[in-house]
């Protein structure tokens, strides 16, 4: 028979200790407080709220309830959120989802501030929990799987851990929270091949395919570790069940959360514990308390070494085009001018692909072939690499303002401020870099693209020349601070360089300009 890994006294135990932190908030004069925003009776919606206020009880955490009616316009929703913002003395908002369809979902959870964002449904929360920096915080589910797991004594170090489910609700951030354990992770889902066959050689399995029973016996080994977050209503046996075959899979693991009273009793835990740190945040300038003695419970503490932006999954660049303009026009500093540029680059970069597939199989520009194809894979190239940029712009700059706030009568904030300025400015002068290679493609397009599409290779060009201007601008703002002179008149001379670029861009969509007038 498995160990059941109730959740009830992990919920317990965090409660216990937010407490404790709370009590220590309120001696210096701060009461945490958690907003819900709610839309309509969903019953589930109703319960989980109702859930939520009795362990912010416990925890002694304030709670208050926004509730607008289910017919509520945009412009409400989008204005309690503001308020929401607005309120220093909230340090917490959760957003009950989904909302009716008649709402923009994905512009409301753009337009909440990422350091009230509690459960991981901002791009700034992402970008934290894929790039392990204490940016928002992750989605509650997600950690509350970790938290589990720890509570029991499951070393994740070196584990062999399968996550089946690829959401941005549970799948994904719990695979990157395992790493940052330092599990070896394998990301499956249900269009899996052999997927019975990746989940039986896991020690560790953590199932969110949003399924039930999708795993069953011949998907198990003796002694894993099986993690269940699904929830679904069987009709059949009138009860809830999970992802996993429970009656058959029970008698071969070694441990197993039930459904009920497994991970979903652990997620409001998580919640209230994010609101602490939050208002710990806030009150401490940055600076929070651990949320346990072991860095390994829940979400590691800070000081891990940074990935290469590379390797970090793109967050501001996967938003739809409203709600990136929703995340720019916000009070957070990132997105910022930074990752427009890159962005209009990227725009650039897509135009001169647009001429060039217009234009190639067609006998008009036979001649042009081969040059048509040449463009057209490095269009393509350029704008992957812009649009990563847009990422890799916002995450150089968490540490250049972590720099900035140490005390300026620390010995090492030079050394750091130094380090994290030359970082910052890397991301836009790579962005021009980029929008040269763009421009050249532009002016071959206009002599050998498709005439129809002139006036596309002249908004190409527009485009650039205000991403390299722009991109200009911050690396200059870097520049000017450095110490190192030598090292920034360098910089300088090659952004001039670049600059020229910019002259060639303008200079093309003023020609498209006057042919078309």
């Amino acid at each position: 028979m498995a160990q059941l890994l109730k959740g009830k006294p992990v919920a317990d135990a965090l409660t216990e200790e937010v407490a404790a932190r709370v009590a220590r908030l309120r001696e210096r004069g701060v009461q945490p407080t958690l907003a819900i925003v709610r839309v309509g009776e969903r019953p589930d919606d109703v319960s989980y709220e109702r859930g939520a206020s009795k362990r912010c009880q416990a925890a002694g955490i304030k709670l208050e309830a926004f509730a607008l009616p289910a017919d509520c316009p945009q412009a409400l929703l989008m204005d309690t959120v503001a308020q929401v913002n607005a309120d220093a003395s909230i340090h917490g908002c959760l957003l009950m989802r989904p909302l009716p369809a008649h709402l923009d979902e994905e512009a409301a959870c753009a337009a909440l501030d990422s350091a009230k964002d509690m459960d991981g449904i901002t791009g700034g929360s992402l970008l934290g929990v894929f790039t392990d920096r204490d940016l928002g915080f992750p989605p509650c589910t997600a950690e509350a799987c970790v938290r589990i797991l720890n509570y029991y004594g499951c070393n994740l170090e070196g584990a062999d851990v399968t996550v089946v489910g690829r959401s941005l609700v549970i799948g994904k951030p719990v695979s990157l929270l395992l790493q940052a354990n330092h599990a070896t992770v394998t990301m499956c889902h249900t269009r899996t091949k052999n997927l019975s066959e990746a989940c039986h050689k896991a020690q560790v399995l953590v199932v969110a395919a949003g399924r039930p029973k999708v795993i069953g016996a011949d998907a198990v080994a003796p002694g894993q570790v099986v993690i269940d977050v699904g929830i679904n209503w069987d009709e059949n046996a009138g009860k809830l069940v999970g992802d996993v075959d429970f009656e058959a899979v029970e008698p071969i693991v070694g441990a197993i959360t039930p459904v009920p009273g497994g991970v979903g009793s652990v997620t409001t835990a998580v919640l209230v514990s994010h609101v602490v740190e939050a208002a710990e945040r806030a009150s401490d300038g940055g600076a929070a308390e651990p949320a346990a003695a072991n860095a390994g419970e829940g979400r590691p503490a800070g000081g891990s070494a940074q990935p290469a932006p590379e390797d970090c999954e793109p967050a501001f660049a996967n938003l739809s085009c409203s709600s990136f303009a929703a995340r720019l026009a916000g009070p957070e500093s990132v997105p910022g001018g930074g990752g427009a540029a890159a962005l209009a680059a990227a725009l650039a970069a897509a135009l001169a692909s647009m001429v060039a597939n217009f234009t190639t199989g067609k006998k008009k520009y036979a001649v042009y072939e081969q040059d048509i194809q040449r463009i057209l894979v490095e269009a393509d190239s350029a704008r992957e690499r812009l649009l990563k940029l847009v990422d890799e712009d916002a995450a150089a700059f968490q540490p250049l303002s972590q720099a900035y706030a140490i005390p300026k009568d620390d010995p090492s904030r030079a050394a750091v401020l130094e380090a994290a300025t030359q970082a910052a400015l890397q991301p836009p002068l790579q962005v021009m870099g980029q929008v040269a290679a763009v421009v050249d493609l532009l002016e071959e397009l206009n002599r050998k693209g498709s005439r129809m599409l002139l006036s596309d290779v002249g908004c190409g060009a527009a485009l650039a020349a205000a991403a390299m201007q722009a991109a200009a601008i911050n690396v200059f703002v870097n520049t000017q601070a450095l110490a190192d002179r030598d090292c920034a008149r360098a910089i300088d001379q090659e952004c001039d360089r670049l600059l020229a670029d910019a002259s060639r861009a303008q200079a093309l969509a003023d020609a498209v300009t006057a042919q078309l007038r």
